[in-house]
């Protein structure tokens, strides 16, 4: 549901069987001013769709799952690459608009690092951490899927092309929506040739040179030898289970 803001609000509401449908107005009904947002609009932003996406989930998606209905269900994954996407969760939740959310703080905290944490550090913390308690965004997509077998895994790196296979079932409206993809970072250029300092800045630096040139290094600034091995470790998982080469 990563791109609910694509569709109307009427759209997802009408689609979802009755008992479904009950439940998500009850959450949404919690949060009248974001569904009074979404109702006029008619879409949503970036913040208010990870809501609107919560609020899916925990009324809609996690009762199918606990349910028979869920092995009838035809069921998708969207992956990717581990590298890259670690390395994104890093420079889009430690250095970016959410660094100052608890969930991210407390990462932070638990590292004991005084000016943010780097991104070597972010590694060795995810290199000694119980894949239980790690967020969504960083934790491995194997530990997440690990009970879940699924009719369809889609590569990230290949969106459009995975989509266009499953047309004919989720009709090409869907499958137009949900190949949009809503992040764009902007790299900066001038970042080249610092990937060894890069990997053990602070964030709050990365974060003050982004406010103060409005971009990031690029991303393969931060696979170093010594990161790539790390990586490596850490999502051995799902190098093997969704065929990633490692870095």
């Amino acid at each position: 549901m990563t791109n609910l803001g694509a569709f109307s609000f009427r759209e997802v509401m009408l689609s979802l069987p009755a008992p479904h449908r009950g439940r998500f107005l009850a959450g949404m009904a919690r949060r009248k001013k974001l569904a009074a947002r979404i109702w006029i609009k008619g879409s949503a932003s970036n913040a208010d769709l990870r809501v609107f996406s919560d609020v899916y989930r925990a009324t809609v998606s996690q009762a199918i799952v606990n349910t028979l209905e869920f092995q009838n269900t035809y069921k998708i994954a969207v992956v990717r690459n581990p590298a890259s996407r670690v390395v994104s969760a890093y420079l889009d939740k430690f250095c970016g608009e959410d660094w100052n959310k608890d969930w991210v703080k407390d990462v932070v905290g638990q590292v004991g690092a005084e000016r943010g944490i780097s991104f070597n550090q972010f590694l060795d913390y995810l290199l000694e951490a119980d894949p239980k308690t790690l967020n969504g965004h960083w934790c491995p997509q194997s530990f997440v899927f690990k009970d879940i077998e699924f009719d369809k895994v889609i590569k990230l790196e290949q969106l459009s092309e995975g989509f266009k296979d499953i047309e004919p079932i989720v009709g090409r409206r869907g499958a137009e929506v949900l190949r949009q993809r809503r992040q764009v970072q902007k790299y900066r250029d001038d970042w080249r040739g610092m990937s060894g300092d890069l990997v053990e800045a602070p964030s709050d630096l990365l974060i003050q040179t982004r406010e103060s040139g409005g971009g990031v290094p690029p991303k393969e600034q931060f696979l170093t030898e010594v990161t790539r091995r790390k990586i490596a470790q850490i999502y051995a998982g799902d190098f093997e289970r969704f065929s990633y080469s490692k870095p």
